[in-house]
């Protein structure tokens, strides 16, 4: 996950110098994190990118490319940016259970090289930089994080496993070039394309030995969709792979090369939904699931854990499970006072859950970001308003009653879900959304149970997802992707959502919420309504 990429959001300058991450930045990657957690996920935090010299996605602004620049060059700059920025990131996310660790910065040697200089335009572009200065940069900021939290990981994201096997980022090679003893990589990270380069430099065709390094190797980058293109294919999307055709692989025995040749981890390019030649070259997340099946259930290796070492059959368990903390929004309605759950759970068997009071429902907004979310009843549905900056998880929960639900009985919920005339949901998917979706997208409509739910609960927390095993009907998720001229998804086509269940262990006194995962324009005012809620035994 990016932090601050290219540097044109953040961090926060003032009079030359880095006085801070910016407002709620540091909030913002927490509630994350808290999301990412609570799937059981780590996430690794990339720092910065070499985009940082391109002048375009600066919006060609002479300032921030000359910041850019100061944070490589002027001691005085890097020096503020670690202890006004990275320091207190370090601080706040130590220790965090969706926290795997850091990457300094995306591919620098493009900084070097050349390939990521461009678009200046009306800009002065900097001069490249040298090996030294780039070298310098990694130490200073890995040593930064490590004099705050010295048990995280610290890597580089290198364009190629060259610049690893030269030695860029050994130890001695940091440590001279910026002076921190503390400034080194607990990992090395080597990306891989394959119209790059061929497979001398490929981390499928060679083992992790091969490269001679005294560090753990993590595959930090390479298409989800491997590479097993046809020529036709490759030529008609404007490329050709720089080995043979016996030599091509796909996704799945990537995974299962990347794993037999002890990598630490291979990280997937990308999760973002994709098409065209995109498709085909890159891939997404429906690819890289293929791969991650191939080698599931496989002993792990070892990155830092020492309870997973090569050839151990246990595996450590996964992070706890963390909801994002609850958000009490100021102007909420004051008359409302929610009930205490009751203390005798209801037992299902067909049961209508009462939409006609909003005392006895809450919402709970997973990130928070400014937005403003109110609960009301209109002819006996609930109506969620809120407005909210892109995507946003909302928890509407029955806070009045609980339910007990047995285990290895098979259960269904419905409800039907409804939007506003003046701002009607247009796609489920997020994917090119800046382009004609004037409404809201939906990515995702969900229920959920949470134990031991309160109104003044400060992290509810969910029932484990092997407690559940969930059937869906009525998924909405692949409808087209949206154009300027395509209109609203009309909900109600899809409405009752049905979503048919088994737990397999009993559930006493669990609170009812349905979780909606929205993706929202911009300071638009969103209003979505929930009704005709029934849970039934089958």
């Amino acid at each position: 996950m990016g932090v601050h990429v290219n540097g044109k959001d953040t961090p926060q300058w003032t009079n030359g110098l880095v006085s801070g991450m910016g407002a709620n930045r540091i909030d913002r990657i927490k509630k994350i994190l808290d999301a990412a957690a609570a799937k059981g996920i780590l996430l690794e935090l990339c720092l910065w990118s070499f985009d940082m010299f391109d002048a375009k996605q600066l919006g060609s602004s002479q300032y921030r490319m000359d910041q850019n620049e100061a944070l490589f060059r002027n001691q005085n700059a890097r020096t503020a940016y670690i202890n006004n920025a990275l320091k207190p990131l370090v601080l706040a996310l130590k220790g965090h259970p969706g926290l795997l660790g850091y990457d300094i910065i995306n591919e620098p040697e493009g900084m070097k090289d050349g390939w990521s200089r461009g678009n200046c335009g009306s800009v002065r572009c900097p001069s490249q930089l040298t090996g030294y200065e780039i070298q310098r940069f990694v130490n200073q900021l890995a040593g930064g994080i490590r004099s705050v939290d010295p048990d995280c990981t610290v890597t580089v994201g290198a364009s190629i496993a060259y610049h690893v096997t030269q030695k860029w980022y050994n130890d001695a090679a940091l440590i001279s070039a910026g002076g921190d003893s503390k400034g080194v990589l607990s990992h090395h990270s080597v990306h891989y394309y394959p119209w790059n380069w061929g497979t001398s430099l490929s981390p499928f065709h060679n083992p992790a030995s091969h490269w001679g390094l005294q560090k753990p190797i993590v595959i930090g980058e390479s298409p989800a969709a491997g590479f097993c293109l046809s020529d036709s294919e490759l030529s008609s999307c404007g490329k050709s792979y720089r080995f043979s055709a016996s030599e091509k692989q796909c996704i799945t025995t990537n995974y299962k090369n990347a794993y037999s040749g002890e990598y630490a981890g291979f990280m997937s390019w990308m999760y973002k939904s994709t098409s065209g030649c995109d498709k085909k070259l890159i891939g997404d997340w429906g690819d890289m699931q293929n791969g991650i099946k191939a080698i599931a259930g496989s002993p792990c290796i070892s990155l830092t854990d020492s309870n997973c070492k090569t050839g151990s059959t246990n595996p450590p368990p996964p992070p706890p499970v963390v909801v994002p903390p609850p958000v009490v929004v100021p102007g909420s309605p004051s008359s409302v006072v929610v009930q205490p759950p009751s203390s005798q759970c209801t037992q299902v068997s067909q049961t209508s859950i009462q939409t006609s009071s909003a005392s006895n429902w809450v919402v709970r907004n997973g990130w928070g970001m400014g937005d403003s979310s109110t609960l009301s009843v209109s002819s006996s549905a609930l109506t969620l308003t809120t407005r909210q900056w892109g995507r946003n998880y909302y928890w509407i929960i029955q806070s009045a009653s609980t339910y007990c639900l047995e285990a290895n009985k098979d259960y269904s919920i419905s409800f039907k879900l409804s939007e506003s005339s003046t701002n009607q949901i247009y796609n489920t998917s997020i994917s090119q959304c800046s382009t004609g979706c004037t409404g809201t997208t939906v990515e995702a409509i969900s229920i959920d149970f949470i134990n031991g739910f309160s109104a003044q609960t400060v992290s509810p927390v969910g029932v484990e997802d092997s407690q559940l095993n969930l059937k869906c009907n009525g998924e909405v998720w692949y409808s087209p992707l949206p154009t300027s001229s395509q209109p609203a998804l009309a909900v109600s086509k899809y409405s009752p959502f049905t979503f048919k269940f088994t737990n397999t262990q009993n559930l006493q006194n669990v609170s009812f919420a349905v979780l909606l995962e929205l993706f929202g324009k911009p300071s638009k005012v969103n209003t979505y309504t929930i009704s005709e809620i029934v849970i039934t035994k089958l």
